[in-house]
């Protein structure tokens, strides 16, 4: 799971001042609204509520480019994509590798960074 988070962009964040402390400060807000969204963009997915889920999706894709968590980026990129285009042909899939994978994601920066 450590390779779930971008060691270059890490590095960039603390190298700005701050260490530790900014990033703590940055996962925390980061750890939040992940939890959020995984939990709303789950029910959406489930309810078929797309253009909220698209929303959803989109936000969590910013956050994770944030702070380097590249695999997670990359399957928001994946389902935006689709739903961009009007497609859920690979949703289901898409979504289960999401919420397969962020936990680990969550559990790496807790166990590293608290």
């Amino acid at each position: 799971s450590k390779d779930m988070l971008s060691a270059e962009v890490i590095d960039t964040i603390a190298s700005l001042g701050g260490g530790n402390e900014m990033l703590v400060g940055l996962f925390d807000s980061f750890l939040v609204d992940t939890k959020d969204l995984i939990e709303n963009s789950e029910e959406d997915w489930k309810g078929r509520a797309l253009d909220t889920l698209k929303r959803e999706i989109h936000t969590l894709k910013g956050l994770c480019g944030t702070i380097g968590a590249n695999q997670i980026f990359e399957v928001c990129y994946l389902i935006n994509n689709d739903l961009k285009n009007n497609s859920d042909v690979f949703l289901d899939l898409y979504m289960g590798k999401l919420l397969e994978i962020t936990p680990s994601l969550i559990n790496h920066i807790e166990s590293t960074y608290y």
